[in-house]
């Protein structure tokens, strides 16, 4: 009788490790992103949006007066701080 419950204690732990490893896997795969590439997110619509980046476009004019372009050089120094 000892042996049949070891057998069903065992399966018991067994079913529970599979469950726990499933919940870290769905946590894993919903991670935030990380604030490096928040900034380059953000920077590339701001661009976008002042015709910086699309090929064939023309910059919008006055550009490097406009608060977009503004915040465009506060990231650059942001991700300077980060990645040296």
């Amino acid at each position: 009788m000892h042996k049949c419950d070891c057998k069903v204690y065992m399966r018991k732990f067994s079913d529970i490790r599979i469950e726990v490893i499933t919940v870290t896997e769905k946590a894993e795969s919903k991670k935030e992103p990380t604030e490096v590439e928040k900034l380059v997110k953000e920077k590339i619509s701001l661009a976008k949006k002042l015709g910086l980046m699309e090929q064939g476009t023309k910059p919008n004019e006055g550009y490097e007066e406009t608060d977009e372009y503004k915040r465009i050089n506060e990231i650059d120094l942001k991700l300077w701080e980060l990645i040296k």
